[in-house]
């Protein structure tokens, strides 16, 4: 299959994008911080536990963990707002 000149340019925007950031929220943040440093090996970068936070590294992907959400009341008034 011969794939257009103008195509491949397209092909190659799409296979370099990546994934920067990754925002979780989770009802314990404890519990998240059991999980995702020793289970899953995530290097810890920051707490923050007056507003829930838990700022982890994934190789180069920053993963934002916020505590105190749970599935009856979905907002956090102690997290950021989505932009």
């Amino acid at each position: 299959m011969v794939i257009p000149l103008y195509q491949k340019k397209y092909i190659s925007i799409i296979l370099s994008l990546s994934i920067q950031r990754v925002e979780i929220r989770v009802s314990s943040d404890k519990a998240a911080k059991d999980f995702y440093t020793t289970k899953l090996g995530l290097q810890m970068i920051e707490e923050i536990p007056a507003i829930g936070l838990l700022a982890l590294k994934a190789g180069n992907i920053i993963v934002s963990v916020f505590g105190g959400f749970t599935h009856q009341n979905k907002t956090n008034k102690t997290a950021p707002a989505p932009i």
